[in-house]
């Protein structure tokens, strides 16, 4: 997550891991509640939200449809054999048991909060780059610093 800038959408109930990121000053890397997890999605302030996704029946079917509709797309992708086989045998009786759909379920809740969020420009950080290293100054002495 600090690599790629991400962040993670957890299950509301994970909150041993939760303590740990106040603790080490890492909650930008987690997700607010997603909007779809609130009554009325519209009037849900993201800032103020609780962490992590709600694991209500409907949150779980809707979880779950999203990821239907993730395998009809891109099917052929799917190259991971540990995925596919719980894919295969998936059961609302044994949910607990199929952690890699959980994961897919909460990635496509995640996906959905933020497919309206418009990418930024990054800046040109051209401009700002100067050249930093070893070099000899006008008295022939190795220096380090911005090289002139």
């Amino acid at each position: 997550m600090y690599y790629y800038n991400a962040r993670a959408n957890l299950e509301a109930s994970k909150v041993g891991i939760l303590g740990w990121a106040k603790r080490e000053k890492w909650m930008t890397y987690f997700m607010r509640r997603p909007r779809i997890c609130s009554g009325d999605p519209s009037k849900r302030k993201t800032f103020t939200a609780p962490y992590g996704t709600t694991t209500s029946v409907a949150m779980i079917e809707h979880g779950l449809q999203l990821v239907a509709d993730y395998i009809e797309d891109y099917w052929e992708n799917i190259w991971f054999i540990d995925m596919l086989n719980q894919l295969l045998k998936y059961s609302d009786e044994n949910k607990g048991k199929f952690d890699i759909v959980a994961a897919m379920q909460m990635c496509e809740i995640a996906d959905e909060e933020i497919s309206e969020v418009i990418p930024v420009a990054v800046k040109d950080t051209k401009k700002q780059f100067q050249d930093i290293g070893y070099y000899k100054d006008e008295k022939g002495y190795t220096r380090f610093g911005v090289i002139p």
